[in-house]
């Protein structure tokens, strides 16, 4: 399936799914990031990939597979 283009306070919804933090810098021949976590607080969503942590505005674009 394609990746579906959501905000970063649709991750918490999601677990193990290919993710892209940035979609500005999305190269399909890379390895996709694979989410491990993310928790909303307040206006910021935190959170795990198997590469490290991230913290990003909620209403932030990110790109997700959510059938990966």
């Amino acid at each position: 399936m394609p990746y579906v283009e959501m905000t970063a306070a649709d991750l918490p919804r999601f677990k193990v799914c290919r993710i892209v933090l940035n979609p500005d810098s999305y190269n399909h021949r890379l390895v996709p990031d694979r989410l491990v976590y993310a928790t909303q607080e307040g206006d910021h969503v935190h959170g795990a990939t198997r590469d490290g942590r991230f913290t990003l505005p909620a209403t932030a674009p990110v790109l997700i597979d959510p059938e990966s």
